[in-house]
């Protein structure tokens, strides 16, 4: 990246800085996370769990997880079967083993202590520029650029780009062009940001610059109608000036040389940028329709227990326990796939498949819906063996949806908000939960 040499564009740097520290010391959010002097290792916790996930929604997760591993030591000794269940409910569960193996990480290659800067901060799973940054800001004062969604919705405001034409993906649904071509057009405009938001962040406070660029996004520049009245860089923000003037926002010309001048762009590539990149990045992924996804879960008793089975460490709720489940195959339905998960798991001796009905639950890109059914057997306790199969180096992988078997009472299942419950669920099968305990309250009330 090039220094900047205007005057003006120096004294506007300043400004937007001095505004936005300014608005941020009166309106910063008390935090749980926020603690002064900062803490690393809640810094990092925190991050980890607001990836994708909305700050109310992490406050008290964040709360009890710190209280049942307050050090990365702590978190480090614990099994990742231990850690789980204090994030069910969380989502993006892949997260939650990241952040254990970035523990272990630093417990075994940095003596327990959190790296300072963002090259180490980097190397630990599950961490990518933004955290490495935000991370790096925050605990240690590093000046570092943190651009997650909020931050680049900002920027691509600030600049005149187009407020819903951020996403960094290079994908495309429908498009034939090969992804390395789109690749080339959306990458530009990420860096760009990226670029800006570096060259933004002060030598001091960078950390509180940071995450008032983030509040801001989150509480201000909103994604649907920002309130540019209450926006504390209005006046210096091309979408605030355009609104302003009831005019359609526009990327204007000064801030889009200030925005390339930042990341040393040539003059070509510059103009390039300006009249196509950034129009054509693509839409983000939440504006999309997500895709119908059919499940079907078994309700398995015998003699008052319940069968759990647990998920593979890899995909979808990665690690948790659930009633035993399994996607509905095109062209079969749910009630004939129920039945063929039934045989699997209890033989012949499986009776009663019945259906209790259907619960919906949202992904960020799937659109879950569950058959719920209910079936009985007389078969003797046991543990529904695992079907494996040998790969090329002689190693056996899990091929059945669900790996292992538990047999539980119905005062063992985790509860809505037991999230210390021995065997974690996510919130798609406490939902399946639910559906069944009102249905046995149902019958309970019509023998009563």
């Amino acid at each position: 990246m090039h220094r900047m040499t205007s005057e003006q564009d120096q004294a506007w740097v300043r400004r937007f800085r001095r505004a936005l520290l300014a608005w941020y010391d009166r309106h910063r959010r008390d935090l749980p996370w926020r603690l002064d002097p900062p803490i690393a290792y809640a810094t990092l916790v925190s991050e980890f769990m607001l990836q994708q996930t909305q700050v109310a929604t992490v406050i008290p997760y964040f709360e009890r997880f710190m209280r049942r591993f307050p050090t990365v030591h702590s978190l480090a000794r614990a099994r990742i079967g231990s850690v789980l269940p204090y994030w069910a409910g969380l989502g993006y569960y892949r997260r939650c083993h990241h952040l254990h193996a970035a523990a272990r990480t630093i417990v075994r290659e940095h003596g327990g202590c959190v790296p300072q800067d963002v090259d180490s901060l980097r190397s630990l799973p599950g961490v990518g520029a933004y955290t490495a940054g935000a991370v790096a800001s925050i605990a240690f004062g590093v000046r570092a650029p943190a651009v997650d969604g909020n931050v680049r919705r900002v920027l691509a405001r600030v600049t005149g780009a187009p407020h819903r034409t951020i996403s960094t993906s290079a994908g495309r649904t429908g498009s034939a062009r090969p992804a390395a071509d789109r690749a080339a057009e959306v990458r530009p405009a990420a860096d760009m940001f990226v670029a800006l938001a570096g060259r933004l962040v002060p030598p001091t406070r960078p950390g509180d610059f940071n995450q008032a660029l983030m509040e801001l996004g989150a509480t201000v520049c909103s994604p649907g109608r920002p309130h540019c009245a209450s926006c504390p860089v209005t006046r210096l923000c091309a979408f605030g000036m355009a609104q302003a003037r009831g005019e359609a926002p526009a990327r204007s010309a000064a801030l889009s040389a200030r925005c390339d001048q930042s990341h040393g762009l040539t003059r070509d590539r510059s103009q390039r940028l300006n009249s196509d990149a950034v129009g054509r990045v693509r839409v983000h992924p939440a504006f999309r329709k997500p895709r119908p996804m059919h499940l079907v879960s078994l309700v398995v008793q015998r003699e008052g227990l319940f069968l759990y089975v647990q998920r593979p460490v890899e995909g979808l709720w990665a690690g948790l326990w659930e009633w035993p489940t399994s996607e509905v195959p095109d062209g079969m339905s749910p009630r004939a796939c129920a039945a063929k998960l039934a045989r699997e798991l209890l033989g012949p001796d499986a009776r009663g498949l019945s259906i209790l009905g259907r619960v919906g639950h949202q992904l960020t890109h799937r659109a879950v819906t569950i058959h719920v059914f209910e079936v009985e057997t007389d078969n003797a306790l046991r543990t529904p063996r695992r079907r494996t199969r040998a790969t090329a180096n002689g190693d056996s992988s899990v091929q059945h949806p669900s790996r292992g078997g538990r047999w539980r009472a119905l005062d063992e299942l985790p509860a809505r908000r037991a999230r210390q419950a021995a065997l974690p669920m996510s919130a798609a099968q406490r939902k399946v939960q639910a559906l069944w305990l009102r249905h046995a309250s149902t019958q309970e009330s019509r023998q009563a």
